[in-house]
């Protein structure tokens, strides 16, 4: 089975995994507030390897008498490599399916799969790996000392199904739309326009845009970097792909300042003419993303505003 493999050669740690749920410095973090999650209201942060995600659930004490929930992501492919831990570890499926493996080998075809609301058990101190078949969420919980010795030098690897490399996951030129990832509140003038979630779908070589208006209307997206030409397009369809913009076809066109990134494409007309879209999307400082939608109808000379919208986590 081939793959791209990537790591560290510290063995001991997780160390990016530790600190985000408070045991670095023996140091724990205060549990959210909020007492209930779910995927699209959890917390969450950049993950510790690449197109990983990871949220604190709940976590207190300190040494032996110290506790913690959190959630991982783990996209399609993903593997983490043979590892043990200092406690008993409970492992609960919260989407897509978990490969799990036991023993200081990675052996991908020595596992069993758990599936969402799967449960399983790792004693402290044995020798396990996991990996993900399609992207999924996975709750680990555990009392007293936490910490991960990773067996070997590798930490992770990536595999697509067929067992062939499937880089995108850990190459930061798929990565340019990461601020734009999660499950949004969308406000127009003040309003709620819709909502959308942006995912990482393929291993991490593309992304999908789900969108749903207030009215119930479904659009959808699918980005994906072309790592020949260095480009980043985009397709859009929607439930009235019959419409005029109901169905588009953009490109990266410009990089702005602060991370910001604008598409455009040219939109066909039943009479035969055209007229240009374009996208730009801005992260802001707090976490939010703000989505400029304008239209030319003068080859670019001018633009008037189509959708101005703020993109709000949902549940903050």
């Amino acid at each position: 089975m081939r793959g791209v493999l990537a790591g560290s050669a510290v063995t001991t740690i997780g160390l990016a995994l530790v600190a985000m749920v408070g045991v670095a410095t023996g140091q724990e973090p205060t549990s959210p507030e909020a007492g209930r999650f779910t995927p699209a209201t959890a917390p969450w942060q950049e993950g510790p390897w690449p197109g990983t995600r990871v949220a604190t659930l709940e976590a207190s004490g300190a040494g032996a008498a110290s506790a913690r929930t959190f959630w991982l992501l783990l996209p399609d492919g993903f593997w983490i490599m043979p590892h043990t831990h200092p406690t008993v570890k409970r492992v609960n499926v919260i989407s897509g399916t978990l490969l799990i493996g036991r023993g200081e080998r990675f052996v991908p075809s020595a596992t069993e799969a758990l599936s969402a609301g799967g449960f399983t058990r790792v004693a402290a101190d044995v020798p396990h790996f996991e990996g993900a078949r399609g992207e999924t969420i996975v709750q680990f919980s555990a009392v007293g000392p936490w910490g991960t010795r990773f067996l070997g030098e590798q930490q992770y690897r990536v595999e697509t199904p067929d067992g062939g490399a499937a880089p995108c996951a850990a190459d930061t030129a798929w990565r340019e739309l990461d601020f734009w990832l999660g499950e949004w509140d969308v406000l127009a003038g003040g309003r709620r326009a819709g909502t959308n979630r942006i995912a990482r779908v393929l291993g991490g070589c593309a992304i999908m845009e789900h969108w749903t208006d207030a009215g119930g209307r479904e659009g959808k997206s699918l980005f994906y970097y072309q790592p020949i030409t260095a480009e980043w397009k985009q397709v859009w369809v929607t439930d009235r792909a019959g419409v005029v913009g109901g169905l588009k076809e953009k490109a990266l066109v410009e990089r702005l300042a602060g991370g910001a990134l604008r598409f455009q494409g040219e939109i066909p007309m039943p009479n035969g003419g055209s007229y240009l879209d374009r996208t730009t999307l801005t992260p802001l400082p707090d976490g939010r993303v703000w989505q400029l939608i304008e239209v030319s109808r003068d080859r670019g000379r001018t633009w008037q505003t189509s959708f101005d919208a703020e993109y709000v986590r949902s549940g903050s």
